[in-house]
């Protein structure tokens, strides 16, 4: 009878012990403060929104952050009296504004993600109170039925991590979560080129978005979110427009979300596509240079470019380049785009110049040679280096853009035709079927295909130059074509049987090494561009 006392007693003090550390842990930091919580997997990144109510004003807020804050890629808070970045620093993530407030919205874009052979794994550090408040956690990180996922205090259940549950200031979950590659849907923008070009009343921005494909099932879509007073103007592949029944708008008050179809999907890890989006907004002195499309990227360049003269913020402003009346001020990028609202208006006057006409001199001298066979000659000249009599800045900015794309595209069937080697390398290393080495051939010859179809849709853009490149591209790519075709023959008449193993060795050999040499012969092409 006296032990079940004593048992019960120093239970009833263990309770009370636990009660009075909560009741000390209130008295010390304030009333419990409520976070709502969600996130999802968008764009390649892992992005998490915080509803935080406060009990009273503040114009600071800390979360405890750990070893985790270089996977911050970007923070983001918004509070009835305007917007503001985080800074990482010690473990902590803060968030300073200028008035106080009690309630927060912030984005965190956590780059939670990693991927190998064989699977996509994540590591997600998930800041559940701010330093200073007891809260009152609830929400869900929706990750989807593909993963596995462990947490310190979420409840992963269908895909869902569950949270509900009071927490000590400064509490971190971290998620721990992996899905096989094969099973996973997952891109991300790689770099995005930005230009913006000023006239009148009005500024024409034209992205060029890098797509990759990271996961192992296809990639069919790609989508957007113009911010209210933009206007979609088209979608275009570098120099193919898309038709309209690729692309889908669905508009509200305050946006378009925009829905592009892919004319060609994005069927492995590694594989990329480039999409132009064009659209236009009113100017008046002021511009959103940095605006986000609601999808996440890291790496970007911007330039504003004028007929005439533009006047930006210095410190903005890393170079610029003249082309007869039109300039063109590449400016440097305050952080990871994503929304519209992440960063201010550039402030920036204009001075636009009248229509550009011919220039007096080549007026002249075409005047005087009439005729003259020369005048054709310098014409020539004229339009491969200057543009042709009469085009505007933008026009030869828009040929030098195309000579780059040149470049670039006769690059990428480089890289695609070496690449397509060292996969046939490893697949006869681990002795990968026949079957799986025709299908990996088809693959990478329909990518060379799709890559020669554009190079020659920016070449006839180049004038003679381009012409002259046109012809020697398609003499190598038909080459390709055909090696493509005896290397898939060879691989036919070994399966059946038709030669024995060190004919077939024999016949590789010679055929890659000479796709190995066409590769090379187009790197010499882009270089010569």
């Amino acid at each position: 009878m006296r032990v079940g006392w004593d048992a019960r007693s120093l239970a009833a003090i263990f309770m009370a012990a636990l009660l009075a550390v909560a009741q000390s842990a209130r008295a010390e930091t304030g009333y419990t403060a409520y976070v709502k919580l969600s996130g999802r997997i968008e764009s390649g990144y892992v992005v998490l929104f915080l509803n935080v109510s406060l009990p009273a004003p503040t114009n600071a807020l800390e979360f405890n952050i750990s070893r985790f804050g270089d996977k911050i890629a970007l923070a983001w808070a918004k509070t009835s009296y305007g917007n503001t970045l985080g800074r990482i620093g010690d473990g902590t993530l803060r968030f300073a504004t200028e008035r106080e407030d009690s309630s927060f919205y912030i984005i965190l874009v956590v780059d939670a993600i990693s991927t190998n052979s064989t699977h996509v794994n994540l590591e997600i550090p998930v800041p559940l109170s701010p330093l200073g408040s007891v809260c009152k956690v609830e929400g869900s990180i929706t990750l989807g039925t593909t993963f596995e996922a462990e947490a310190l205090y979420g409840n992963f259940s269908g895909g869902v991590l569950g949270y509900n549950l009071t927490a000590l200031p400064g509490y971190l979950d971290v998620v721990t979560s992996s899905a096989l590659l094969l099973n996973v849907q997952l891109a991300k923008v790689t770099f995005l080129n930005r230009t913006i070009y000023l006239s009148p009343g009005r500024a024409v921005f034209v992205d060029t978005y890098t797509l990759r494909s990271e996961g192992g099932l296809p990639v069919s879509t790609f989508s957007l979110t113009l911010p209210a007073g933009y206007e979609l103007e088209e979608v275009a592949a570098d120099l193919f427009r898309y038709p309209g029944r690729y692309v889908s708008k669905h508009s509200s008050d305050n946006s378009t979300l925009v829905l592009i179809h892919l004319l060609t999907s994005l069927q492995a890890p590694g594989q990329e596509a480039r999409l132009q989006i064009k659209y236009s907004t009113n100017f008046s002195g002021a511009l959103n240079a940095f605006t986000g499309l609601g999808v996440f990227v890291k790496n970007y360049s911007v330039k504003v470019c004028i007929q005439g003269v533009a006047q930006l913020p210095s410190h903005l402003v890393t170079e610029e380049e003249v082309f007869d009346s039109t300039r063109c001020y590449r400016v440097t990028g305050p952080g990871p785009i994503f929304r519209s609202d992440t960063y201010p208006e550039v402030s920036m006057s204009a001075s636009f110049a009248s229509a550009p006409a011919m220039p007096a001199g080549l007026l002249a001298v075409l005047l005087v040679v009439g005729f003259l066979t020369a005048a054709a000659g310098y014409a020539a000249i004229a339009k491969q280096r200057r543009g042709v009599p009469g085009e505007s800045g933008a026009e030869q900015i828009l040929r030098r853009e195309s000579g780059a794309k040149a470049r670039e595209l006769l690059e990428k069937r480089r890289e695609n035709l070496m690449i397509l080697l060292d996969h046939l390398r490893e697949y006869r290393s681990r002795g990968a079927g026949v079957v799986k080495v025709i299908d990996l051939v088809q693959s990478y010859a329909r990518r060379d295909a799709e890559l020669q179809s554009e190079v020659s849709r920016v070449l006839s853009s180049l004038g003679p130059q381009g012409g002259e490149i046109a012809g020697r591209v398609q003499a190598v790519s038909d080459e390709i074509a055909a090696t493509f075709k005896e290397l898939l023959e060879t691989e036919r008449l070994y399966r059946r049987g038709r030669i024995d193993k060190k004919e077939y060795k024999k016949r590789v050999e010679a055929l890659e090494g000479k796709i190995s040499r066409l590769a090379s012969e187009l790197g010499r092409m882009a270089r010569a561009l």
